[in-house]
């Protein structure tokens, strides 16, 4: 079988569990926010149409897929997957 990194699943969980990402997604889009929660619909409202405000978005998140990628790839090298 085949190691996938799943980069939806990624921001899936970030969005989740990542206090980070969830602070600085209630820091700039205050109202996709409650109770600590990310609201996927309210946070896809919030962006829609604008690509100054999906680009911010991205800047927040990429980052921390790109660090969970990275890991994913050398847990993958250290067992001897090839790449």
């Amino acid at each position: 079988g085949f190691s996938v990194f799943d980069a939806d699943r990624t921001v899936h969980n970030l969005l989740i569990s990542n206090k980070t990402v969830i602070q600085q997604v209630e820091y700039f889009f205050p109202n996709s926010v409650k109770g600590g929660r990310v609201n996927k619909k309210a946070l896809a409202d919030d962006i829609y149409g604008d690509s100054h405000r999906l680009k911010l978005l991205e800047s927040i998140i990429h980052p921390f897929v790109r660090d969970q990628c990275h890991h994913f790839l050398d847990k993958r090298q250290h067992k001897g997957d090839s790449l």
